[in-house]
């Protein structure tokens, strides 16, 4: 079953400076490397070319700063992609890529670690000597504020921090057809060594001339068919218990898969109900403040007119509000019509479309401004909209 190519994200720390030299070292090929293929080659894309210029470099950019005894002073980014992607038409041939797919997927990557990393970067080198094609990058966790400090870096931070990385990374190579991991599966996070482990393994070769029995001397074609077929009996057995068993395990593999997209589909589906809700009550919620607004403002203003201007109603060119034997009407010549008592104001524009009620929002602040410009002026103006 094909599987869309994924991307790989590995982080590791060195705590001191035998570590990182010893990373330097591996990084370089400067140390035998037993996986590596001494016929092909290690390009440093970007920083130091020796180990010693590594350390150089990471001694200068720390400076005299005081380093605790537990402190990170470096990091080992490990950066991938399936087999499936740089070779897709026989993504089991250990050792071979596709020249084209490695220099897009290439140049992806060594952009994402000057974005995140800059100027903290010692030494950017591509593996293309085992398994599959692969990038380390050395760096010194150095923060914004110039300490050495790994937890206060975006690779140094808590189990979210982190998937927030490979968001991020998967992103970035995206466009070549390079997913992210599910997340919430249930595989396990690895280690580069374990991961080393797993794409250099290779597969078991079976070779016949070592189980099949000699043969006898003038021993008939046919007896020695069936001397061979008991011969090979227990073995064949065991291999087809094998074969089971890795079948079992494919199949529980593609269950747990399916059952993780499932369940990221799921919690997906529930951010965005949950989203449309809180939106929903937000609205509603500022629906409630704006009609609690404007019946106080309404109600206000009412008393206004008749208490202060000795009069019932504003006639204007667009608008008329006029306050007679408890209820209050207000009018406009777009077809605005609300006509209710005073304790059934708040009920009725509650029943308001958005849209008008966004038109009696206006009005309100129309009439405000209205009332209270000719009570400062005079009492008895005729009042205008």
């Amino acid at each position: 079953m094909f599987h869309t190519p994924q991307a790989v994200l590995r982080v590791g720390k060195l705590k001191s400076i035998e570590c990182l030299r010893t990373a330097a070292r591996h990084n370089s090929r400067t140390t035998v490397v037993p996986n590596a293929d001494e016929n092909k080659t290690v390009e440093i894309l970007q920083g130091q070319t020796s180990p010693e210029a590594v350390i150089e470099l990471a001694q200068v950019k720390i400076g005299s700063q005081k380093i605790r005894k537990d402190a990170v002073i470096a990091g080992d980014i490990l950066l991938g992609a399936s087999p499936s992607y740089f070779r897709p038409s026989c993504p089991e041939n250990y050792g071979y890529w596709q020249q084209k797919q490695l220099v897009l997927w290439t140049e992806a990557s060594t952009n994402w670690l000057e974005e995140h990393i800059g100027s903290n970067i010692l030494q950017t080198s591509l593996h293309l000597d085992e398994a599959t094609p692969h990038i380390h990058c050395l760096w010194v966790p150095i923060n914004n504020e110039g300490k050495l400090s790994y937890r206060s870096t975006e690779f140094g931070g808590t189990r979210s921090g982190l998937s927030k990385l490979q968001d991020s990374y998967a992103a970035a190579v995206a466009h070549l057809g390079i997913e992210r991991g599910i997340k919430f599966s249930p595989a396990r996070h690895q280690k580069i060594r374990q991961y080393y482990t797993a794409v250099n393994s290779q597969e078991t070769v079976l070779d016949l001339n070592l189980w099949l029995p000699s043969p006898e001397p003038e021993e008939t074609a046919t007896n020695y068919r069936s001397r061979s077929i008991a011969f090979l009996q227990p073995g064949s057995d065991a291999l087809n218990q094998m074969l089971a068993e890795r079948q079992r395990t494919v199949t529980q593999q593609e269950l747990e898969r399916e059952k993780a997209i499932l369940a990221q589909k799921y919690r997906e589906q529930v951010e965005k109900e949950l989203v449309a809700e809180k939106a929903a009550l937000i609205a509603e919620e500022e629906k409630v403040a704006l009609l609690s607004q404007l019946a106080g403002c309404c109600f206000v203003l009412a008393n206004c007119l008749q208490a202060e201007l000795k009069t019932n109603e504003v006639i204007g060119s667009e608008w008329q509000f006029r306050v007679q034997n408890g209820c209050i009407e207000i009018k406009n010549q777009h077809g605005f019509n609300l006509q209710t008592s005073r304790t059934d104001f708040t009920r009725s524009i509650a029943k308001l479309a958005k849209t008008e009620l966004q038109q009696l929002a206006d009005f309100s602040n129309l009439l405000q401004d209205t009332v209270y410009d000719r009570l400062a002026k005079q009492k008895n103006a005729n009042l205008e909209l």
